[in-house]
């Protein structure tokens, strides 16, 4: 069927229904395009920046968190996108040998932004939500449980010889940090060290110094009727809080 543009005011999608659906929405004339999270197009080769600068569009807004990129090329990339009749796509090398030098040069760094005033927007939290509090950092240290101390010490005494050798590899170097970091956040990130057979228990909290803590934390929280926010950068140790959570009996 004919494409109506009257047929509603805005359309909400992600990004893989937009490439799949790309030969279908290429069909519209639309006013506007919003591009949530836009350092997605920091790529100007790849195949999401391509289908959506196909797009006919009156005028395209970025939103993003970190809209100055470290990485020249991949500032051009976004430049490129909003406006590509001013930043044509093949110009990319000649914008990035001519502000190699911006952190050194501060004539350069002047000229570079410039450049990117007309086109950036910030907005920062106290301007749009002076109602929010203001952010609060607070670093607790823990101790690590026994447990973790003697697998700790054993990762060290390990690949001790890696610390004294010049010539040590870095890559060997990286996978002690990585495992020691395993060490800290829980035991059971370790193959064979949950006991079996594998029951939830009190031993889930107490082989962890960090979640020990955590235990402690989440236990006043809740008391008071707070919601929390968990990350991790590990996958499995998500995996562990998800465990510890059904046991304490967090929703």
């Amino acid at each position: 069927r004919e494409a109506n543009t009257q047929d509603f005011s805005v359309l909400l999608t992600t990004y893989e229904l937009c490439l799949k659906d790309a030969s279908y929405l290429k069909r519209w004339r639309w006013k506007v395009l919003v591009v949530d999270e836009a350092h997605r197009l920091k790529n100007q080769n790849s195949l999401l920046h391509k289908t959506l600068t196909e797009f006919t569009v009156g005028f395209r807004v970025l939103l993003t968190g970190t809209p100055i990129q470290n990485n020249l090329q991949e500032l051009y990339s976004l430049l490129s996108f909003i406006q590509p009749s001013i930043f044509a796509a093949e110009d990319v090398d000649s914008f990035v040998n001519s502000y190699s030098n911006v952190q050194s040069q501060p004539a350069l760094a002047a000229d570079l932004q410039s450049i990117l005033e007309p086109f950036l927007l910030r907005r920062i939290k106290s301007e749009v939500a002076v109602d929010l509090p203001k952010k609060m950092e607070l670093v607790v240290y823990h101790g690590m449980s026994a447990l973790q101390k003697k697998y700790y010490k054993a990762i060290l005494v390990k690949d001790i010889e890696a610390f004294g050798n010049e010539q040590g590899s870095r890559n060997r170097l990286l996978n002690i940090l990585m495992n020691l970091r395993k060490c800290v956040d829980h035991p059971y990130l370790f193959d064979g060290v949950e006991p079996e057979p594998f029951e939830m228990g009190e031993h889930l909290v107490e082989a962890s110094g960090k979640l020990c803590l955590l235990d402690r934390l989440l236990a006043f929280l809740h008391k008071e009727g707070h919601r929390v926010l968990l990350f991790s950068q590990m996958t499995r140790m998500l995996d562990i809080l998800q465990d510890y959570m059904e046991y304490r009996g967090y929703s």
